[in-house]
């Protein structure tokens, strides 16, 4: 019927707004599926380092005003941070992501971070990872210890009843640590 049509003008008219018809109702359909939205996700700044750095702990994506508690291992291990939600969805937090000296970990260990929103306050039922891998081992140095100036006053004299005050700045260097 169709090749029918085609011989005619009005044949070819018909056909080509039939196939326009069909392209726009296709089109509408694609554009009325439902987006899903990306769930709540979390990352660790920086990813990697030694056992005993401070990382930052950033979500996106969550719920806002929920509040979220970051955990080191899983849902059972210890709570780093409580945080509430931003309105924007986020949340950054610093956590120290392995601890060297209560639970030391090698060289190459990927130790996972989570993140459980409070279900009272209507985050949605999920968990989120993210892995911190230990690239160092032993102890965090502390930056090279910079000579620091204190100020400490100190009696100068006493002269006959008068006594002077000086402010003298007495260079001390930090204790090492380690």
């Amino acid at each position: 019927m169709i090749a029918q049509c085609t011989h005619t003008s009005s044949g070819r008219r018909i056909v080509g707004l039939l196939i326009a018809l069909l392209v726009l109702v296709g089109l509408r359909s694609l554009h009325a599926q439902p987006v899903l939205a990306a769930g709540p996700t979390m990352l660790l700044e920086p990813a990697y380092g030694p056992c005993g750095i401070h990382v930052l702990a950033k979500g996106r994506g969550w719920l806002a005003g929920t509040h979220v508690q970051v955990q080191r291992g899983g849902d059972n291990g210890p709570v780093l941070a409580d945080v509430r939600v931003a309105r924007d969805g986020t949340f950054a937090v610093p956590v120290l992501a392995c601890d060297p000296v209560r639970d030391p970990k090698p060289v190459g260990y990927q130790q996972p971070v989570v993140a459980v929103p409070d279900y009272t306050t209507g985050g949605p039922p999920v968990r989120v990872y993210a892995t911190f891998t230990v690239t160092t081992s032993g102890p965090v140095r502390l930056p090279a210890a910079a000579a620091t100036d204190w100020p400490w006053p100190v009696a100068m004299s006493i002269l006959g009843g008068l006594m002077l005050v000086g402010g003298l700045h007495l260079r001390r260097r930090r204790p090492n640590l380690f």
